[in-house]
């Protein structure tokens, strides 16, 4: 069993490598400096370590979380 789930990792992991998603980014009509952070994502995106894809994924989850208005 423990071979056939080593096998089965080993396909999956094959497959992601394999398979090149693309994501699309539309700047237009955004400012040059909002097509650049798209640009330099794009082109270093694989360079990020875990840590620092985390640190982005915070940041960014924090940033789109709606306004709590105080009264």
């Amino acid at each position: 069993m423990r071979a056939e789930k080593a096998v089965t990792l080993t396909y999956m992991q094959n497959l992601a490598w394999l398979s090149a998603p693309r994501v699309v980014v539309d700047t237009s009509g955004l400012t040059s400096r909002a097509t650049e952070l798209a640009n330099l994502f794009a082109e270093h995106n694989a360079t990020f370590t875990e840590n620092e894809i985390e640190s982005l994924l915070d940041f960014l989850k924090l940033k789109i979380q709606p306004k709590k208005h105080i009264k």
